[in-house]
C-alpha cells in the first residue's frame, strides 16, 4: 500500500469518526473561523499520527496490529451512537485546556520581546488543543474497547471452547 493511500484511507476513517464531535463543537460554541480552522488542523494531527502508525507497522511487516488498529477505528465510529462519551469527552479537554490557560503567565503584549498573552481569546490554540486532548481521550476509551474484544478473542473464547470440549468428552 501506498503511503498516499494510507494517507487517503487515514483522512476518510478519522474524517468519518470526528463528524459527530466536528458537529457537536461547530454548534455549540466553536464557530469563528479560528476554531473552525482549530478543530480541522486538529482532526488532521490526528489524520498524519494514524497513517504514520500504519505506515510504521506496514514497514515493520505488522499485519495483525494494523488490523487492529483499524479495528479500533470502526469501534470508534461505533461510539457516535453513544453520545454520552463524545460529550464527556469533549467537557473534559475543553477543562483541560482551561485549566492551561489558568496557569500560563500572562505576558505583556507590550513588551520588547514580541510574545503577547496567550488567553482565552486565542481561540485557534484553545480549540486546537481541546481538539488534540479530546482526540486523544477518544483513543485511549476505544484502545480499552479493543483490548478487551482482543482479551474475549484471544483468551475467553479458546478457553470457552477448551471447556465444551471437555464437558463433552468427559
Amino acid at each position: 500500500m501506498t503511503t498516499l493511500k494510507i494517507i487517503g484511507k487515514w483522512t476518510i476513517l478519522i474524517w468519518l469518526n470526528a463528524a459527530f464531535s466536528f458537529f457537536i463543537a461547530y454548534t455549540s460554541k466553536f464557530d469563528s473561523l479560528p476554531e473552525v480552522l482549530g478543530l480541522v488542523c486538529g482532526v488532521f494531527t490526528f489524520v498524519g499520527l494514524y497513517s504514520y502508525l500504519d505506515f510504521s507497522l506496514l514497514k515493520q511487516n505488522k499485519q495483525s496490529l494494523r488490523n487492529w488498529l483499524l479495528i479500533g477505528v470502526l469501534i470508534k465510529a461505533v461510539t457516535q451512537f453513544l453520545p454520552a462519551i463524545q460529550i464527556i469527552t469533549g467537557m473534559i479537554a475543553v477543562s483541560c485546556v482551561d485549566a492551561i490557560f489558568d496557569h500560563l503567565p500572562k505576558l505583556d503584549s507590550h513588551s520588547s520581546d514580541g510574545l503577547s498573552s496567550l488567553s482565552r481569546n486565542d481561540s485557534f490554540i484553545a480549540t486546537y488543543l481541546a481538539t488534540v486532548i479530546d482526540g486523544i481521550l477518544l483513543s485511549l476509551i476505544v484502545g480499552v474497547f479493543v483490548l478487551i474484544i482482543k482479551l474475549i478473542a484471544t483468551i475467553v473464547i479458546p478457553y470457552l471452547k477448551t471447556s465444551q470440549k471437555i464437558e463433552t468428552n468427559s
